[in-house]
């Protein structure tokens, strides 16, 4: 997935309501693998993506800010049709 030109790694795992995961600062969506599995059993479909500049997405030009960072998340929501969903 191509988001404001950053090629952005995202991993969807399972089926039912969505339930978005976004990883803290240091991070990456692995460090959330196990949870979103164990989500997965509770009927849920998990979408973990890679924030721009972390794990495999690919990292902005300029220093980004947490409105960017917001942002990001909108056009992400956008883009996978996610009208309502579980935010981690």
């Amino acid at each position: 997935m191509i988001i404001n030109g950053l090629k952005i790694n995202y991993k969807i795992i399972g089926e039912g309501r969505p339930f978005l995961i976004l990883h803290g600062w240091g991070s990456n969506f692995e460090k959330w693998q196990k949870v979103g599995e164990l989500l997965v059993e509770k009927n849920l479909k998990v979408i973990i993506p890679d924030l721009p500049g972390f794990g495999e997405s690919q990292k902005p030009t300029i220093a980004w800010n947490l409105d960017d960072y917001c942002n990001f998340v909108e056009e992400f929501v956008k883009i996978l049709n996610l009208d309502k969903f579980f935010l981690l």
